[in-house]
């Protein structure tokens, strides 16, 4: 399960998802951004806070609840990323771009999951690494299996201006800075 699926990091994680052979259920705010979501190859999606995140997760496993929560949002959505995964399942959580995740106690979650959190600089220490990890993921870009797709341009001058919409939960696609050359 991925929330924030419509953004540029949840479309690629879709993507990435579906070419290691997995099954993937995006979770997007609005009915907009169903669409991209769906675009990139998304199983099933869920749109907004109607019900319980975790009421339709298990509608969609048959009550099995998810394997994986890759959480890339943070504060806003790590306690409910919870409550779908099936018992032993993970939560990844990979960026707090909209805040800290809250401390969490370890007799809190029902169904004995693991939460992860990957810092870069411990799996890419060196330039070596770098190429070792990014060179398939960029294969797949150069032969059109993985398209990334931009939502917005801002240039550098005014990317003070990048930060309302994606603070607005407004963006869908990569955000992208176009430093000018003088």
């Amino acid at each position: 399960m991925a929330p924030a699926a419509a953004g540029g990091v949840g479309q690629s994680l879709t993507q990435i998802v579906r070419l290691r052979g997995g099954r993937i259920t995006g979770v997007v705010s609005t009915e907009a951004k169903a669409q991209p979501a769906r675009q990139v190859g998304t199983d099933e999606v869920i749109v907004g806070p109607a019900r319980p995140l975790s009421e339709q997760a298990g509608e969609l496993t048959n009550g099995r609840g998810t394997d994986v929560v890759f959480d890339g949002v943070g504060a806003a959505t790590f306690q409910e990323s919870l409550a779908p995964l099936r018992p032993h399942g993970t939560v990844v959580s990979f960026d707090q771009a909209n805040g800290l995740v809250p401390p969490i106690s370890v007799e809190s979650p029902s169904n004995n999951v693991l939460v992860t959190y990957s810092i870069v600089v411990h799996h890419v220490p060196d330039r070596a690494a770098l190429l070792a990890h990014t060179g398939g993921l960029f294969d797949w870009v150069a032969s059109g299996r993985l398209k990334v797709s931009v939502g917005e341009i801002y240039l550098t001058r005014g990317s003070g201006g990048a930060h309302w919409p994606i603070e607005g939960r407004g963006t869908m696609g990569k955000v992208l800075l176009h430093v000018r050359q003088a």
